[in-house]
């Protein structure tokens, strides 16, 4: 009987979750996370199973240039489907040179704006103050036209679609010292003086190790979202990289820049750095400054802003959720 004093019938167990108002609340049993959560379990599962390809460290002696592509999910799928259906792809550049600062941009890129079919392109122009070779034997050209080619060349990359091969002159790092130990043999009265040789073997290995750590940092960010896209890694010896990053803004394109608020220099987060201060100004794309809170904090604490790409783990509970029994 019920409540009303009616007999009532058993009837089949329904196919919707167990409720209070049930027959015989004592043997359903309570679910362990509501449906927000159940949510974010599914989108936790689903980005798991996303892949990630990448080509390896890709290097150009010749344009002091250093290249990875890293794709994840079905990328091409996407790009297919948006150009049937006349969607428009973006494209994103971040300027990073592995700084706190910088990866905070990074992670704004990946976090905020990125969304599935886009490209980022990240892109670290290394100077002269960080193991640039100067002087008579410089390895660097400063020369517009130099600069115009190496823009040209990420321009390639950037609008190419799909898995395409690596763009000329870029060669497999494991083969750049191979190719130029057999150049030397063949020609000798062309083959560069012994410490210049040394010098571009450094550079070399020097950029192919920017190029892993912004690879490690770009990988764990992607790993928090459930993001299909298309990121390139590129990093090039230049003596002015704030016009080299212009000149690339201008090939490219790109519908947003973003930038770091200070980089390496002593006055972080207080104010835009020269580097970008030119770029706000100079740039012909929105540039944006993702500038990083600072250290010191308010009396009146604000809760932090969740990027809408990151996933939520509901398994992560914290004391602030604590309920009392």
């Amino acid at each position: 009987t019920n409540t009303s004093g009616d007999i009532v019938k058993p009837s089949k167990g329904g196919i919707h979750p167990n409720t209070s108002y049930n027959q015989n609340p004592a043997s359903a049993t309570q679910s362990v996370f509501d449906s927000d959560e159940e949510a974010d379990m599914d989108d936790i599962k689903r980005a798991q199973k996303l892949s990630f390809s990448m080509t390896n460290v890709l290097t150009a002696p010749e344009s002091h240039r250093s290249i990875r592509i890293i794709y994840r999910g079905d990328y091409t799928k996407i790009v297919q489907a948006a150009e049937e259906d006349n969607q428009r792809l973006r494209k994103y550049l971040v300027a990073t040179d592995l700084s706190e600062e910088s990866t905070h941009a990074l992670e704004w890129a990946i976090g905020t704006v990125l969304r599935d079919g886009d490209t980022l392109i990240a892109i670290y122009c290394v100077d002269e103050e960080t193991g640039i070779v100067t002087g008579e034997g410089s390895l660097v050209p400063d020369d517009p036209k130099a600069m115009k080619e190496q823009a040209a060349a990420i321009n390639t990359v950037a609008n190419s679609k799909g898995f395409p091969a690596p763009v000329s002159p870029v060669f497999e790092l494991k083969w750049a010292s191979a190719r130029a130990d057999s150049t030397s043999r063949r020609t000798p009265a062309s083959s560069p003086a012994p410490s210049s040789r040394g010098d571009r073997q450094r550079a070399v290995e020097e950029r192919s190790r920017a190029v892993q750590q912004m690879t490690d940092k770009i990988l764990r960010l992607l790993r928090k979202t459930r993001l299909q896209v298309r990121v390139i890694v590129e990093v090039l010896h230049c003596k002015n990289p704030r016009h080299l990053i212009t000149e690339v803004i201008d090939l490219i394109n790109p519908t947003l820049v973003v930038i770091g608020s200070r980089g390496r220099s002593a006055l972080k987060g207080v104010i835009l750095g020269s580097f970008s201060n030119y770029l706000v100004t100079k740039s012909s794309v929105p540039v944006m400054v993702a500038r990083k809170r600072l250290r010191k904090q308010s009396k009146y604490k604000q809760k932090a802003v969740k990027q809408i790409n990151n996933l939520s783990n509901p398994a992560a509970r914290s004391l602030a959720n604590a309920k009392i029994d």
